[in-house]
């Protein structure tokens, strides 16, 4: 459903047609590069662009030749202004956000549960959602390091990640899993949504409201923040503790059942 692939392919069919228009005098260089950029385009998304920067300097060339039907390059300009114009739509929202000087959108992103993370200097290891990862670095790093983001270097992590997540309830060394695994880990504090995407609530959020061990200090719509309950946290569980039932209300108002 992401039509920014369609763009993809249409560079790639004219980044092939270049190559071809220009067999008689082939560049070894700028083969090598459409054809490793191009490649690597197929493995990952985020390699797209890599790739349409090394493309379209040689297509503007090759259909920019004198000796190039008129009908062709006015294919090429209408496929090219189709385009634009097609995604155009879906840019109001940046351009919306650019021109209000608010570049993140809240809603996407836990901005406010950044700050509250700032401002209180919550340190030791932080276990955080999926999605927001990439997100959390830009904000925190080198303060903070963040458990996963959406890279998903690690497949064991990313697994993990899941299973916490779910709230794994299978037992390990006496603990649910999920909580064995924070533990493990070290976890001091948690970042995560307050319901999945699709309006269910968040098995982990539920989890946590029931142990003992988690405090939760920050509730808005789309973020909650829970710390561990140790004195190290006092300072912040003190001033900021949520009474969870309040947060269950929250969470049940934000979610769908």
């Amino acid at each position: 459903g992401d039509h920014t692939q369609i763009v993809n392919w249409i560079v790639m069919a004219l980044a092939l047609s270049a190559l071809l228009l220009q067999r008689r005098r082939p560049d070894i260089t700028q083969t090598l590069l459409l054809g490793g950029t191009g490649y690597f385009a197929f493995t990952q998304v985020r390699y797209m662009p890599f790739f349409l920067i090394a493309a379209i300097p040689v297509i503007s060339r090759a259909f920019s030749a004198q000796n190039l039907l008129v009908p062709v390059r006015a294919l090429v300009l209408i496929a090219a202004l189709t385009a634009a114009a097609f995604f155009a739509v879906d840019e109001r929202g940046n351009i919306s956000s650019a021109t209000s000087g608010q570049w993140i959108h809240s809603a996407n992103f836990p901005v406010s549960a950044a700050d509250f993370i700032q401002a209180n200097r919550l340190t030791g290891n932080m276990y955080n959602y999926y999605a927001w990862g990439g997100y959390l670095i830009w904000r925190l790093f080198p303060e903070q390091k963040v458990f996963i983001d959406g890279r998903a270097l690690s497949e064991h992590v990313y697994r993990l990640n899941l299973a916490i997540d779910a709230a794994a309830s299978r037992v390990t060394g006496g603990l649910p899993f999920w909580k064995a695994a924070l533990n493990h880990y070290s976890v001091n504090f948690i970042v995560t949504r307050t319901s999945h995407l699709d309006g269910k609530a968040m098995p982990l959020v539920t989890a946590l409201l029931n142990d003992r061990d988690w405090v939760p200090v920050f509730l808005e719509a789309e973020a909650v923040i829970f710390v561990r309950d140790i004195p190290a946290n006092y300072p912040v569980t003190s001033r900021y503790s949520i009474p969870k039932e309040s947060v269950r209300s929250g969470v049940a108002q934000y979610s769908v059942r």
